[in-house]
């Protein structure tokens, strides 16, 4: 007979589905130079996987501030090559196969990280891209698994054409846009997300191509309708202007409960 300990235990554990631990909410540049905020990633927790997203410049040194054990990844997944987002990922890997012998875990990345471009030196190392068990290119459309979590590439306007957002499918629903701009449409690859997660890189009034401003994400919002929003990559003009403010005017005009992200910020859900 099954003890109610047992029991309990594992209902806690179905209960628990998603876990979020944002090791920075920086951008590139002055915020990222100058650590006005940090640029260490968002660290994604689902269906028994352990995954950095965007392991930008300080992931290990956030990691371990956190008490996040960098060697229990099980995949890293990175946008594009600009160093706020992909400036680790060498380092993520190697801490995702310590301890394990042969090729262990997954790395998902755009084509911008996986090849050398005329403008860009090639970001992931050859050596590191030899490590995992599976490496995958991932674009607009594109389909792949960490597990029991489906993962698809969603479509971005940033300045490099090649830069992808993520939706990640598991117990949770949750998208992550990336870097880029609004365009009409955009909302369609978020719809049901449980959570949305949207790189506001510049507060209303503001604009600067190829980045998203508080106006685009509402706009989003009123396409994807997802359940709860979440603020993050701030630049120096939306760190003056305050990240909470533009979470509040956002929640205001689309009804939908809208958070800023905060450094060490954790989200269980």
């Amino acid at each position: 007979m099954v003890s109610s300990t047992i029991v309990l235990y594992s209902v806690l554990n179905k209960l628990r589905l998603m876990k979020l631990k944002f090791l920075g909410t920086g951008s590139g540049w002055g915020v990222m130079i100058h650590q006005k905020r940090a640029t260490g990633g968002i660290w994604l927790e689902m269906n028994d996987e352990k995954i950095i997203i965007d392991p930008g410049a300080g992931f290990l040194c956030k990691a371990k501030e956190y008490g996040i054990d960098p060697t229990d990844l099980t995949a890293v997944v990175v946008s594009h090559n600009h160093t706020d987002h992909a400036t680790e990922i060498n380092v993520a890997i190697e801490a995702m196969i310590t301890g394990h012998d042969g090729k262990y875990g997954t790395v998902l990345a755009s084509h911008n990280v996986l090849n050398t471009s005329d403008k860009y030196i090639r970001i992931l190392s050859r050596f590191h891209e030899d490590l995992p068990e599976r490496v995958l290119e991932m674009a607009p459309g594109s389909e792949a698994n960490i597990g029991k979590i489906k993962v698809y590439g969603t479509k971005t306007e940033h300045y490099e054409t090649k830069c992808v957002g993520f939706v990640f499918e598991g117990s949770k629903k949750v998208g992550y846009t990336s870097d880029g701009t609004y365009y009409p449409g955009m909302g369609s690859q978020f719809e049901g997300c449980d959570l949305l997660i949207v790189n506001n890189f510049l507060p209303h009034g503001n604009f600067m191509p190829g980045h998203m401003n508080t106006e685009g994400t509402i706009m989003l919002a009123m396409e994807a309708k997802p359940k709860k929003i979440v603020l993050t990559h701030f630049s120096e003009q939306m760190l003056e202007t305050g990240p909470s403010h533009e979470a509040v005017l956002i929640e205001k005009q689309t009804g939908i409960p809208t958070t800023a992200a905060e450094d060490g910020m954790e989200i269980i859900g």
